[in-house]
């Protein structure tokens, strides 16, 4: 399973856009449980839902491997320099 973890900033809601037309229900977006910290049992409900999930991605994917037990999980995410990202801040 592909997770993908956002963070601010960085052009990863592009990519997200990408991951959803690509997996479509497959997807999962894990700021859609409104909470803190997404944990297994949010993945285990989303299941129940839609069924398979083969990518997740998210501000809230906090610690995700502690909080997803999950067999072949793959991480990604965008990083920038802090000074790129502080300038990016003060002109949006």
């Amino acid at each position: 399973m592909l997770v993908f973890v956002h963070n601010e900033k960085t052009g990863g809601t592009s990519l997200i856009s990408m991951l959803r037309h690509n997996f479509g229900m497959r997807h999962c977006d894990s700021q859609k449980n409104k909470k803190q910290i997404f944990t297994q049992e949010d993945l285990e409900y989303a299941r129940k839902i839609f069924g398979k999930i083969s990518c997740i991605s998210g501000h809230n994917l906090v610690e995700p491997i502690q909080n997803l037990k999950e067999e072949d999980l793959f991480f990604m995410t965008f990083m920038c320099k802090s000074i790129d990202r502080y300038v990016y801040c003060m002109h949006y």
